[in-house]
């Protein structure tokens, strides 16, 4: 009875061993790009926009192009699912005219970033924008919410 009992303590202690590095990993390392461009010479940018049916405003060469890029980095020993990247726009946010704002999964111990990472180009008639992002995803059935502060 005794070794059972040193036994079940020892799967126990094992467990929550498990259990907090599960809670200690399961957060994403994240970095943000921003990126402004005058409209008029990101042409090629709302041309691919318009083509691909995207309704640009006629007054679209005064404003800027911007694009928010995340690079992320996963610690965690479990995959991450429904990544969503969201943008918190302001009166002066016209059109998002391309990105990759959302993935199914991410594998454990996984990076995107480079030409893999998640982005939005949006067009604002505002050089600076000072505008939120919203970063979402699950990893293990958790979810997880960051806050991206976007800043030229």
């Amino acid at each position: 009875m005794k070794t059972l009992a040193k036994i079940m303590i020892a799967l126990a202690c094992l467990a929550l061993l498990a259990l907090g590095a599960y809670a200690l990993s399961s957060k994403m390392e994240v970095e943000a790009r921003v990126s402004v461009l005058r409209a008029k010479d990101a042409a090629e940018t709302l041309e691919k926009a318009r083509q691909s049916g995207i309704e640009v405003p006629g007054d679209a060469l005064q404003g800027y192009v911007v694009t928010l890029s995340v690079d992320m980095r996963s610690y965690s020993p479990f995959r991450a699912e429904w990544i969503s990247l969201t943008l918190k726009g302001d009166d002066a946010d016209a059109t998002v005219l391309e990105g990759i704002s959302w993935l199914r999964d991410m594998p454990a111990f996984g990076k995107l970033e480079g030409d893999r990472a998640m982005y939005i180009t949006f067009l604002s008639s505002s050089d600076s924008p000072v505008r939120q992002a919203q970063l979402e995803y699950y990893i293990f059935g958790r979810y997880h919410m960051i806050e991206i502060n976007m800043k030229d």
